[in-house]
């Protein structure tokens, strides 16, 4: 198994999926599974919009260390000078991580505040996309700084009946199972899907139409 990855079992998940590869790479691990998992990518040639290479998820995800790193270290850089500019020292923003990932998954992503009056309907909003099988991302952190990003999987997460998410959480590789209303609600149960920080605080969140809800409700 790559160092840079880690299985978790014993949950009813068995993932091995890349973890990131230094501490400002959160983001970017997260939607680079995403993509790979959505089978349009394997290095970054789809969400640059031609640069790089491309092929199957097997590529990025069952990589060695040296190259899963040089495939972050070049979408770290295209997420960098995606829309506003933004310091990679910083993680990746909100706008870069919902391009990004639009451009691998074909989907359409909206960012929405996980926090106060906006808590619920961010939250159906996430539940809508998992039921039709979409994944989305969290931005976790303490008071109102976003310090982590966590990716939901939508078909293990609907696989569940509602009850729970599957977490991609990307400092440790492991993905977690954890209740809707734990994470939601920051309860320390929920800690480890959150990259051990207190709360989700944004949600990059894909557009679910209706034709496709009233599918997923079927």
């Amino acid at each position: 198994m790559s160092t840079t990855s880690a299985q978790r079992q014993g949950d009813g998940i068995s993932a091995t999926l890349p973890r990131q590869t230094d501490a400002t790479t959160c983001g970017i691990a997260a939607v680079a599974a995403v993509a790979a998992r959505a089978r349009r990518l394997s290095v970054p040639r789809s969400m640059s919009g031609g640069t790089g290479e491309e092929g199957g998820a097997g590529l990025y995800l069952d990589a060695g260390d040296d190259r899963i790193a040089r495939v972050q270290r070049d979408l770290h850089r295209i997420a960098a000078r995606t829309g506003i500019p933004w310091p990679q020292s910083l993680g990746t923003s909100p706008w870069a991580l919902a391009t990004l990932a639009r451009r691998a998954t074909g989907e359409r992503y909206r960012i929405l505040p996980w926090i106060g009056p906006w808590a619920g309907s961010t939250s159906r909003a996430v539940d809508l996309a998992v039921e039709a099988g979409l994944d989305a991302f969290a931005y976790s952190g303490s008071r109102l700084i976003p310090r982590h990003v966590v990716a939901i999987l939508g078909q293990e997460s609907e696989e569940s009946g509602g009850e729970t998410y599957a977490v991609f959480e990307p400092s440790s590789g492991a993905v977690l199972r954890v209740a809707r209303s734990a994470f939601t609600a920051g309860d320390p149960q929920a800690r480890a899907a959150l990259g051990n920080w207190r709360r989700p605080l944004l949600a990059v969140v894909p557009h679910v139409s209706r034709s496709r809800r009233l599918c997923a409700a079927r």
